[in-house]
Formats: C-alpha cells, structure tokens, sequence
C-alpha cells in the first residue's frame, strides 16, 4: 500500500534529521567568530544545512503526501467502488490527525454479496464520535474495488 510506505519512509527521513542537524553545530564549533558567509562556512557545516534541507523537504512531502494519496484513493472508490459489508479485523491509529480526527489504519474482510469473501487494508479519517462504530468485530458498510480488492469505508 503506497500511503503506508510514504509514511514509514517519511518517519525514517524525519528521525535521521538529527544526523545533519549536529553536523551544523560540530562545524561551527570550529568556526571563527565574524562572517557568517556561505564560503566561509566549514564544509561539514555546509552539508549539514543541505542535509538538513533535503531531509526535512523530503520528510514533509512524504508525509503530507501520504495522506493526500490516500485520500484521493477513498474518494476515487467512493464514487466508483462496489458496495459490500465488511468486518473490522484490526485497527490501528497512524498518529496522524487531521481537523482533530484521527487517521487509522483498518484490517478489513470483505464479504462482497456474489463473490468470495477477501481481506483488505485500507486508511482513512475516522470523525472522533465514530471511533466505537469502527471497533474489531463490528460491521462496516465499504466500497471496494473487485479487481485490486482496494477498500474504503462507505461514507453515503
């Protein structure tokens, strides 16, 4: 599921931000006081700020773009997704919220009327008052796709 991999990969670069972030402060420990100038940086100061730059930007579109990736795959499913029932298997909070609700990542077998049942993962913005309704064990109306079996919650 590519929004899950952008957001493991967004995590990584983000937590080895400190690596460049300390390669600026060990260069200007050995830099005298004055100019400030690029060339007159230290070259380890120099590739701590462009690592810092490259990793924070990639960190940033990683993850925003995690979530804008998912979203417009539910939306693309919602208009042209099969409808089914489904039953939670598992739930998981990503520690992404968005307007205060929470991002989860979902488990899901699938039980599509006139084909055998499938099990599909799916993320997606769950509004806080509906977190108890989409609990293990309990039945979800979904849109699926029956080709890649891509899964989302039915939202009409």
């Amino acid at each position: 599921m590519l929004p899950t991999r952008m957001r493991r990969i967004g995590w990584i670069a983000f937590r080895l931000l400190w690596i460049p972030f300390i390669l600026i402060f060990v260069g200007m420990f050995s830099m005298p006081s004055g100019s400030y100038d690029w060339v007159d940086l230290p070259s380890i100061t120099r590739i701590g700020i462009i690592g810092t730059a490259v990793l924070g930007a990639l960190a940033m579109i990683l993850l925003a773009g995690s979530v804008i990736l998912s979203s417009l795959n539910n939306l693309d499913l919602q208009t042209d997704g099969m409808k089914a029932q489904a039953t939670v298997l598992e739930v998981r909070d990503t520690g992404t919220t968005i307007n205060q609700n929470p991002l989860v990542h979902l488990k899901l077998k699938v039980e599509p009327g006139n084909q055998p049942s499938f099990e599909a993962e799916t993320e997606q913005v769950i509004g806080r008052l509906q977190v108890p309704q989409v609990q293990p064990g309990a039945k979800v109306a979904v849109r699926y796709n029956p080709y890649s079996h891509a899964v989302a919650l039915d939202t009409t």
